[in-house]
């Protein structure tokens, strides 16, 4: 369980939001099975679904208005982003400080629950059991739109990313069917027909607000809150959700060949071993590079190149 930051208890009835498409149906028919266990520790709440993209974060801001209250979500880091943008979006913030995010699982990647040590619905019981709750950092980033190439702001509380990692996120539903970890394989192997490394210039400002430059060609570049993201991929070891910083993991120049043999390592950390790959520590990053290298945040493609990303 997972608080924005400080603030009072929430004193309205708890709201579950679930994601029915969310893991090919899985969290929907996961929630109907043990809803009475989440009844007997929670007591009675308000059930909500979303039926399109948007819903959970309008659903959400507008059960703020009226006051906190505790928010459980059967979805995936997608529902989860709907959920913290709501959160925060028009009178929500007053709000929001006294509110409290519950993840169900559900979903195809759920790798936010990874980081916070919560890998199944009985997890998530016991910590809502024993009131446990942590305080996150909310990012943020800023890019251009696909469609009309304007400003696009969003908040993420996992990861965001670009390059092979958002290319993976736009082709992942073809592999929806096979689920998990071989979903996002399949799509990153699907990515990589016909991909090549697009050169970026990348400014950020360390934890002392030094600023440091870097310019090359990259497979990808993650800006982590979290630890895990495509479904397992521990891309950066060194995260932590509440120390104030983005931990930046870029993954240099490679031929695709020896993209396929490094992908291995990307699920246990120790990519950030290999020399082609540069991890830091971050406040701020800005990137530039061509239009067409695609950003995405906690798995939604969102916009392209150039972005910012920063602590909001």
């Amino acid at each position: 369980m997972a608080r924005s930051k400080k603030g009072a208890e929430s004193k309205t009835e708890p709201l579950v939001i679930i994601n029915p498409a969310a893991g090919s149906g899985a969290g929907h028919d996961l929630f109907r099975h043990r809803e009475h266990e989440l009844l007997d520790v929670i007591g009675e709440f308000e059930l909500r679904f979303t039926s399109q993209r948007g819903d959970a974060e309008t659903i959400t801001a507008h059960a703020l208005r009226e006051g906190p209250r505790d928010i459980f979500v059967v979805g995936g880091d997608g529902t989860i982003n709907e959920v913290v943008n709501g959160m925060f979006a028009g009178d929500s913030p007053a709000h929001a400080a006294g509110s409290r995010l519950a993840l169900l699982g559900g979903g195809t990647g759920s790798d936010l629950m990874r980081t916070l040590g919560l890998d199944s619905f009985d997890n998530t019981l016991e910590a809502i059991r024993d009131r446990r709750s942590i305080e996150v950092d909310v990012a943020k980033v800023v890019c251009q739109c696909r469609s009309s190439g304007s400003l696009v702001e969003r908040l993420y509380v996992n990861i965001a990313s670009f390059g092979l990692s958002s290319m993976a996120n736009l082709e992942v539903s073809r592999f929806s069917a096979i689920g998990g970890s071989v979903a996002y394989a399949a799509a990153t192997a699907w990515s990589l027909l016909g991909w090549s490394n697009p050169r970026v210039r990348i400014t950020y400002s360390n934890a002392e607000g030094a600023l440091r430059a870097y310019e090359g060609a990259v497979v990808m570049g993650a800006f982590a809150n979290g630890r895990y993201f495509g479904s397992g991929m521990l891309i950066a070891p060194g995260a932590e959700l509440a120390d104030g910083l983005l931990n930046m993991v870029l993954v240099g120049d490679m031929r695709r060949r020896d993209i396929v043999r490094f992908a291995r390592h990307l699920y246990d950390g120790s990519h950030i071993k290999h020399p082609d790959v540069v991890s830091a520590v971050a406040t701020r990053v800005d990137v530039e590079g061509p239009a067409n290298v695609m950003i995405e945040a906690d798995g939604d493609v969102l916009g392209h190149l150039p972005a910012s990303f920063e602590l909001s």
